[in-house]
């Protein structure tokens, strides 16, 4: 028996690695069927074609589909080509857009193509549901080895797929859905894995999965805890309880993982660790055995002081963001959410004050949520410090709390698979507001050193964020297209986009008399060319599968470009610099090899040698320093 699962992500799939390792410990090797993963994420016209090509080579006689909102449309595009091509073929869906029974119920109706689904947690009963069929394929009498409790279920196959095996015991399986005629069976329950112990260990040297489909590149997932300690209405971590994995069992796939050197670990816990003792010794834990991997994680706010942020650091983990999602006390009550605003400002300034500039999660779309307390949060944040927000629309997941009271809550739904979300008193022009205010706040993030130059002449912060006019400007939008442009275009076209951010952002008089605020907006752009190009250079060489080649200039790879947001304000009147330190040069080195990047006034980058930069700070004051490259 051979079974292809199609994964969510292209990324290493910890749900494939699981399931290959329950189904390699419950089967004897004769018995035990080919277990094949693949990610048909690419465009359109490649995935129908490499998975034809699958469905060709392997003819499978399973395939399940890992499903969240991303890819369940494409997933049903592709299970349909499966029953055309391969009639006999089982078609299971499982994953978090399934939902629960009524949800899934409801997408088997509307696509016959889909022979199972599996509702909740599936690291146990997809194998189960695996081992059930092939037992059935090789049993003669199959009703004898189950006993008489176990009843014949006779499969209803989609016109044109032809006769299909009956499948016997499925209705004990707890959580999955399938047809008995023209009616739909479920098992027991939804499935949720109350003991995680149950679940295979899948980071081990004995593994063959993971050793065979997992390279030191790639971005490795781990699991300490499932569920979440919070109860928010709109979730899909809190629909099941909070669980710890073993301490053992974790403190063990640590030591695979950075024993193997993998670059990047990702824990996906809900709160990194669970409660903070237990986030401490996990600390301590990656510390000990870590050898140069960075690893990953999202803290609880609460846990978070100097000694948790050193614990942190000492051990190579990554803050990757808070959850604040909102500081509307009312909106907060009614997504069952507790919220801290002093909390979060304390939380803020400690991971500032360590050098930590923390990503800050913010949800726009939420009950009872309006423009103005959106706009409050966003406001809030920029006052103490944070420059890089999360902004994540609502989206209705199934089986969530907010998915069964939406029509209590007047909830307007939009028409895309995300189920994208707002309140119908929001209306739709505030929630484009919304949008709007997302779009100033990250031009402020390209714009930071003409926002510091603003701030410092005229002493007092730019209210762009405050300001409905400027939200309200078509000028905006121009910017917005001028920023998304390709990297020779925005420097082909800075002098227009130097007038547009000028004139949206300053008032006239303000720009007149300081004829360098110009200068500055085109350092601001200049900078965003490059980073636009840096990623360009990456898709291409990944298109091409060509090693990186840096030619000191134009292609400069990212890792190497260390920016200081304040230093051409404290050394310099003028103009502002950019210093890139050398990628070989140690942190604590007193010997560092520090180059220049200078922008003059025609809107060209010159890279200084140290020497040529020595000469350049010695005519610095003057009002048109001269180039000097």
């Amino acid at each position: 028996m051979v079974v292809l699962f199609v994964k969510a992500l292209p990324s290493f799939s910890l749900a494939a690695a699981i399931f290959s390792e329950a189904l390699e410990q419950s089967l004897p090797v004769k018995n035990r069927p080919r277990f094949i993963a693949r990610d048909y994420g690419r465009s359109f016209s490649e995935v129908d074609t490499s998975f034809i090509s699958d469905l060709l080579m392997f003819r499978p006689d399973i395939i399940g589909f890992s499903n969240f909102f991303w890819s369940l449309k494409k997933n049903i595009t592709l299970a349909g080509i499966a029953k055309t091509i391969l009639p006999q073929t089982r078609i299971i869906f499982g994953g978090p857009q399934v939902g629960l029974i009524d949800n899934a119920i409801n997408l088997m109706k509307q696509h016959p193509a889909i022979d199972f689904t599996l509702c909740g947690e599936g690291d146990i009963t997809f194998p189960l549901l695996l081992k059930q069929i092939s037992r059935n394929n090789k049993m003669k009498n199959p009703a004898a080895s189950y006993g008489v409790s176990i009843r014949e279920i006779s499969h209803v196959a989609p016109q044109g797929a032809g006769n299909q095996t009956p499948i016997w015991g499925l209705n004990q399986i707890p959580g999955l859905v399938f047809r008995e005629g023209a009616r739909f069976v479920s098992g027991p329950a939804v499935y949720s894995v109350t003991d995680l112990a149950e679940i295979p260990t899948v980071y081990h040297d004995k593994n063959s999965f993971v050793l065979r489909n997992a390279s030191i590149n790639e971005l490795m997932p781990l699991q300490t805890l499932r569920g979440c300690k919070n109860h928010c209405s709109y979730c899909l971590y809190c629909i099941d309880k909070l669980r710890l994995f073993p301490l053992k069992r974790v403190e063990n796939e640590i030591r695979f993982l950075c024993a193997r050197r993998f670059n990047n670990v990702r824990v996906s816990d809900s709160h990194f660790g669970g409660p903070k003792a237990r986030a401490m010794e996990l600390l301590r834990i990656i510390r000990h055995y870590n050898k140069g991997t960075c690893f990953s994680i999202y803290p609880d706010p609460d846990h978070i002081d100097a000694g948790y942020i050193r614990a942190a650091k000492s051990a190579g983990c990554q803050i990757i963001s808070l959850g604040l999602e909102t500081l509307d006390p009312v909106v907060a009550r009614r997504v069952n959410r507790k919220t801290n605003a002093h909390k979060m400002v304390s939380v803020i300034n400690t991971l500032q004050k360590n050098n930590v500039n923390p990503q800050v999660d913010l949800v726009f779309g939420l009950p009872q949520q309006q423009f103005h307390s959106f706009k409050n949060d966003v406001l809030f944040l920029k006052k103490h410090g944070v420059t890089n927000i999360l902004f994540s629309p609502l989206m209705i997941f199934p089986g969530t709390a907010l998915d069964k009271q939406s029509v209590q809550e007047k909830m307007n739904t939009l028409p895309a698979p995300q189920n994208y979300a707002f309140p119908l008193e929001m209306g739709l022009d505030d929630y484009a507001k919304c949008h709007r205010l997302i779009l100033l706040f990250q031009l402020t993030k390209i714009l930071y050193r003409t926002e510091k130059y603003i701030q410092r002449t005229q002493k007092q912060a730019p209210c762009w964020l405050e300001d409905d006019k400027i939200l309200a400007s078509h000028t905006l939008l121009d910017i917005n297209e001028d920023m998304h442009a390709a990297a020779s275009s925005i420097r082909a076209n800075i002098r227009s986009s130097i007038k547009k951010i000028s004139k949206l952002l300053c008032p006239p008089r303000y720009a007149a008399k300081h004829n360098v605020l110009n200068d500055v907006i085109r350092f601001d752009l200049m900078e965003w060319a490059m980073k636009q190009r840096f990623k360009e250079c990456e898709r291409e060489l990944k298109k091409n599968n060509t090693p990186h080649v840096c030619d000191g200039k134009a292609n400069l790879k990212p890792s190497t470009l260390l920016l200081d947001n304040d230093v051409w304000l404290d050394s310099f009147t003028a103009v502002p610099e950019l210093f890139i330190k050398h990628p070989l040069s140690r942190p604590d080195s007193t010997h560092k090899k520090t180059y220049c990047a200078f922008c003059c006034p025609s809107a060209t980058i010159h890279f200084l040698t140290r020497q040529k930069f020595a000469s350049f700070k010695q005519c610095r004051r003057r009002a048109h320093p001269r180039c000097h490259y």
